[in-house]
């Protein structure tokens, strides 16, 4: 008995020391990552966010942040950072544009971050929520997820500015302080960021590492992943652009992973395929005659390969096909978008 509380306490132990040093990890750095709105228990993608972040000491940090939404909402922000020892949290707090790209009509609002760090396979992660509030009455006006990975020397090499699309590297730093509004309408009396939400991924269970939000409508496309041939397993015809995807895992539940890209952009980042539903909703380029969704398997599971289920409804039809990927094929689910009103010309 004593050797097993010993065992215990010495377990005990290490766990402490493991979360106090995950903690006192160093943030500064680049970390890239996406946002995501909630809405109904759905978690929609709403743009891609990029944050240096500079240690100022004692706690504190310096950052620069990067947000795009759409190519006519995008800009630059000042951030200010603060480690909550008691609550093992980061506050993030963005003090001011310093860039920003803005339709008429459409107004921004800064937020506020509250983070946790963690330790995913190796990837570095902070999420958690990010909030903005009135400034009349302090009460929450929007609320999203942000999860932010940090970056690699050579990612950060490869990386570029949202909506300049300008090399991080070579971007011009001597205009941080001068604030550009380009494109705004009427002065509104309250800042606010549009949601826009054109994707969507299931609210993630409760778990001690959260899964990761992965949507990014931005113009930069995911590194590439190791080469694999893309099997065609499927090819549809869609006249409207809604796309909603359903994913189990097939047969017996073996705990195959995967990652979901549509037309190049991952949407689904290293889910775990189960009994319960993996929803996607997605919406077709305009741009694109032929849209293109990719299944990339992360692994083969306890029985390979890996498997799954695939519901898909369209405005008109269902369909429910077994795709198959594997260490050497992804699986390819194609739709030939022909708009309604394309022949009403």
């Amino acid at each position: 008995m004593l050797t097993g509380l010993f065992k215990t306490g010495t377990l005990s132990c290490c766990m402490m020391l493991l979360c106090v040093s995950l903690y006192a990890q160093n943030l500064q750095g680049v970390w890239k990552g996406w946002t995501a709105a909630e809405s109904q228990g759905w978690f929609y993608g709403t743009g891609s966010y990029i944050m240096e972040i500079k240690n100022a000491g004692n706690g504190k940090y310096k950052a620069t942040a990067w947000f795009y939404e759409t190519p006519q909402l995008y800009g630059e922000v000042t951030v200010t950072g603060l480690r909550n020892d008691s609550a093992g949290k980061y506050r993030f707090q963005e003090l001011k544009f310093n860039r920003l790209t803005i339709p008429k009509n459409y107004s921004a609002r800064l937020a506020t971050m509250q983070l946790s760090l963690f330790d995913i396979d190796g990837e570095m992660v902070l999420q958690g929520p990010m909030i903005s509030y009135s400034k009349y009455t302090g009460k929450i006006r929007t609320k999203r997820t942000v999860r932010l990975s940090k970056l690699s020397e050579l990612e950060i090499a490869a990386l570029r500015i949202p909506g300049s699309n300008q090399l991080f590297s070579g971007r011009d730093t001597t205009a941080a302080d001068i604030p550009v509004v380009a494109a705004i309408g009427p002065k509104a009396p309250e800042a606010v960021k549009p949601v826009r939400p054109p994707v969507a991924t299931p609210l993630p269970k409760p778990a001690t590492t959260p899964p990761p939000i992965a949507i990014m409508p931005d113009t930069a496309r995911t590194p590439a992943l190791p080469p694999r041939e893309n099997r065609i397993q499927g090819s549809y015809e869609i006249r409207e652009p809604g796309i909603d995807i359903t994913l189990y895992d097939y047969g017996t539940i073996d705990h195959d992973t995967i990652t979901v890209f549509f037309n190049g952009v991952k949407v689904a980042d290293r889910q775990e395929l189960t009994a319960s539903p993996l929803r996607m909703h997605l919406l077709a380029d305009p741009g694109r005659e032929y849209q293109e969704l990719l299944l990339h398997a992360n692994n083969l599971g306890d029985i390979p390969p890996n498997t799954a289920k695939m519901i898909i409804m369209t405005s008109d039809k269902r369909y429910e096909l077994k795709v198959t990927s594997s260490e050497t094929e992804n699986a390819m689910i194609r739709f030939h978008y022909l708009p309604q009103n394309a022949n009403k010309k």
